[in-house]
């Protein structure tokens, strides 16, 4: 069975390519999403990024979209015991990111002191020394979403984490891989190498192939922005939105402040244009423009 839905999904792939799938999967997402009664996750989660610093060089890196470098300068001043203990009094779940997570000194530090009945999913693309001593030291279930780059090299050093990884107590994995430019051939054969070993790797469009009126674009233009996804950057402050994390500006309070998991209201941004865009992907934001043409995108 597992063979038969690889098989569409690589079908649908070839005939309406990875971007259009990857398009259409987002506004199942967004539908599903909208009638359970919510935007995405915002309402649930939070986003935490210890660290932006990676092993890898991504060409599509949005680390190297928002800040014209790959690993920005970044002041990482939050502890493990700082992290975890604010996750646990804002009392949502969280998503760990980067850069890559392992790259932090202390994962399994915040992992294991995490309060158990929240959720902890990891984005990783598993090129970390130490990886795999950092998973074995984790206390606690987590989700580890893992991306295969095709700038790591061949796959088999991957896969060999991977195995590894699902040997383990408590340790839930799905894999994906950035389908970019000339590397989507090579992944398709790639998909086979994994599906011989009973994995299943999900192709998704490279942001630099998706296009967004606030991405990507020559000029900015002023707008409101609304969103409601909590980022938490490096130095525990949080930020209005994906790109100023990574940038490091204008945030809006420190991780300890009362009020952190409150709402945000109507954020003016003149920045709209250059956004990275993931930030564009997320469901629930709205833009408004001030010169009266309407809103952009309602949530």
């Amino acid at each position: 069975m597992k063979k038969l839905l690889f098989s569409i999904r690589n079908l649908l792939q070839r005939l309406v390519g990875p971007v259009a799938l990857h398009r259409l999967r987002k506004r199942i997402v967004r539908r599903s999403n909208t009638e359970n009664g919510s935007c995405g996750h915002a309402e649930r989660w939070i986003y935490i990024y210890p660290t932006f610093a990676c092993t890898l060089k991504c060409s599509y890196c949005q680390n190297l979209h928002a800040t014209g470098i790959h690993n920005p300068l970044e002041q990482c001043t939050m502890t493990p015991r700082a992290w975890a203990e604010s996750i646990n009094r804002i009392g949502r779940h969280v998503v760990i990111s980067g850069g890559d997570p392992f790259v932090y000194h202390d994962l399994p530090g915040i992992v294991n002191r995490i309060a158990p009945h929240l959720k902890v999913v990891i984005c990783s693309d598993l090129s970390a020394p130490g990886t795999l001593d950092a998973l074995r030291a984790m206390r606690r279930p987590v989700s580890l979403d893992a991306t295969y780059h095709p700038s790591s090299g061949k796959s088999g050093k991957f896969l060999q984490t991977v195995e590894a990884a699902r040997g383990l107590d408590g340790i839930e994995i799905a894999l994906h891989s950035v389908a970019a430019g000339k590397a989507v051939k090579f992944l398709r054969r790639t998909q086979k190498e994994f599906l011989a070993k009973d994995l299943r790797l999900n192709l998704v469009a490279a942001y630099g192939d998706l296009a967004f009126e606030g991405s990507r674009q020559q000029q900015r233009e002023t707008v409101y922005c609304t969103k409601r996804n909590i980022n938490i950057g490096p130095d525990g402050k949080r930020y209005p939105c994906l790109t100023k994390t990574i940038r490091m500006q204008d945030p809006l309070c420190s991780v300890t402040a009362p009020g952190i998991a409150d709402d945000m209201p109507p954020h003016l941004c003149n920045d709209f244009g250059h956004c990275v865009p993931g930030d564009l992907e997320e469901v629930g934001m709205r833009i408004e423009r001030l010169d009266g043409r309407g809103v952009l995108r309602p949530c």
